[in-house]
């Protein structure tokens, strides 16, 4: 809680976090958990990607969801 604390709040107030799932095959399950906890943290401006390949982190789309991130959280997983 720490640590996702001090996360949360190197976003600011008007920032957004990104949530990276690069390490789960239980995306759904991991986003939703992210997004309460940092709702509860106060982040008002997230987002979630799912990057599974390296064609999906090289695709354009992927890199502009990040373009105006002001934190990028990479979970866990199943490594």
């Amino acid at each position: 809680p720490e640590i996702l604390a001090e996360v949360a709040g190197r976003v600011g107030r008007d920032g957004r976090l990104v949530v990276v799932t690069a390490a789960t095959r239980k995306h759904e399950e991991v986003a939703a958990t992210y997004r309460e906890v940092f709702g509860a943290c106060g982040v008002a401006k997230l987002g979630v990607l799912d990057i599974r390949t390296r064609e999906q982190a090289a695709d354009p789309a992927a890199v502009e969801a990040l373009d105006d991130a002001a934190v990028i959280f990479f979970t866990g997983g199943d490594q």
